[in-house]
């Protein structure tokens, strides 16, 4: 199977959950998990991409990234900052990157290579169904095919698909409602709401935009549940 995805069975000991775009604020997250009682022997996260920038701990994610209880996707603010690695910092945007201006060239690297190992795709076996997170949207009308260009395409269209995988905001423009097939839920970030938006089974749970006067939002996958 590709790198791109990847495939978690259900968990029968514990709770699955996901979480909005951390956005370096990892001091928050421990605080939210506390509050539904996380237990790391058994519960496991799935952040939706995102995980570091704009908030004051994003150094941590390399911490994180050792937990074997979180399992991330990669965000459109780790696809930047794998290109960011070998090149001077008065080339980069920002996008609440000057963390990374203060580490070594050896540094930008490591950070580098441990978010190129991260999946664009998670999907978690339920007892209700399989349930996927993506960072931006599937604009596909059917999650089957965005796994098959995911683990087979090459070229142009593989491209295509991480960029809209990392980046599309179509779905959320446009207010489509229809369901995407073949998935019970795709949990997203990237599009900073106001509270949790369902359009159709996509829901949207970045309720932070990575402002430190947000909070951050958990959806438990077996119920769909928000916290």
């Amino acid at each position: 199977m590709s790198k791109l995805v990847r495939t978690f069975k259900r968990n029968t000991k514990g709770r699955d959950f996901g979480v909005g775009d951390i956005h370096g604020w990892f001091t928050r997250l421990a605080h939210k998990l506390d509050k539904v009682g996380f237990d790391p022997e058994v519960d496991r996260l799935f952040p939706a991409g995102d995980l570091v920038d704009r908030g004051p701990e994003s150094y941590l994610i390399l911490q994180y990234l050792r937990y074997l209880w979180f399992n991330a996707i990669k965000g459109n603010h780790e696809e930047l900052l794998i290109g960011y690695a070998n090149i001077p910092p008065h080339r980069w945007g920002r996008h609440g990157t000057e963390w990374f201006y203060d580490l070594t060239q050896a540094q930008r690297r490591e950070y580098a290579e441990a978010f190129k190992e991260l999946p664009a795709v998670i999907e978690v076996e339920t007892s209700k169904g399989k349930v996927g997170i993506v960072h931006a949207e599937c604009v596909n009308l059917d999650w089957n095919d965005m796994i098959d260009n995911l683990n087979n395409a090459k070229g142009k269209k593989l491209k295509q698909q991480l960029h809209c995988c990392l980046w599309s905001q179509d779905r959320y423009a446009l207010s489509n409602t229809e369901p995407v097939k073949n998935i019970r839920a795709v949990i997203v970030g990237h599009i900073p709401v106001d509270e949790v938006t369902v359009l159709g089974n996509t829901y949207y749970i970045d309720t932070t935009g990575g402002k430190e006067d947000r909070d951050l939002t958990l959806i438990n996958l077996e119920t769909l549940e928000i916290f």
